[in-house]
């Protein structure tokens, strides 16, 4: 178990800090009493869980500043003097993308490590999600940069490996290796953005 506190200073004033706990465990059956080698001799099989909450903060840096145009001139009274004004919107409640990420899998080895398999299945969460989000041109910028509340978006799928070695000398060893991976992703919920 592990859990982390991190600061950005790409984000606005009031969310810098995104807090990022997370949590796995393994259990090797094939070290235990009961098992006596279900896949073979020299069998071995080990289940496996996680949880993890992570952050994004890839918005590039400034992004949370305002920017100004260069110096024009504006007249006031007979006078010509230089001015500045806002070239975009900031929020400053802009903060962490939050993903939280399950995983489960199972690995098997047969004839004492020469085959092994691996299974992993995951399922994914994001939310907060950091966005353009399109603005009244009136306030003087067409969007504005913000987490999106309620947006989520979800990825899953499952990956399979195998891994062998067919052949191991002293001079020579010779595996093969492959797997298969389905992940889908889909949009669940844009909290309003378009």
């Amino acid at each position: 178990a592990s859990i982390r506190t991190d600061a950005s200073s790409r984000f606005g004033v009031n969310n810098k800090w995104g807090v990022f706990p997370s949590l796995s465990a393994g259990w090797t059956i094939s070290n235990e009493e009961f098992y006596n080698n279900w896949l073979g001799q020299g069998s071995t099989m080990k289940l496996r869980a996680s949880w993890g909450r992570s952050g994004n903060n890839n918005i590039g840096d400034y992004a949370n500043i305002t920017n100004f145009s260069s110096p024009t001139g504006v007249i006031i009274g007979d006078r010509v003097e230089t001015a500045y004004y806002p070239l975009d919107l900031k929020d400053a409640n802009i903060g962490w993308e939050t993903t939280s990420q399950y995983n489960a899998g199972l690995d098997l080895g047969f004839l004492n490590g020469r085959i092994n398999l691996l299974t992993n299945l995951y399922l994914s969460r994001s939310t907060d999600l950091l966005f353009n989000q399109p603005v009244s041109a009136v306030s003087g910028a067409t969007t504005i940069l913000t987490n999106l509340p309620n947006s989520k978006v979800q990825n899953k799928g499952f990956d399979v490996q195998l891994d062998t070695r067919i052949i191991r000398t002293t001079d020579f060893d010779l595996g093969f290796s492959g797997n298969i991976n389905v992940n889908r992703n889909k949009v669940l919920d844009l909290g309003g953005g378009s």
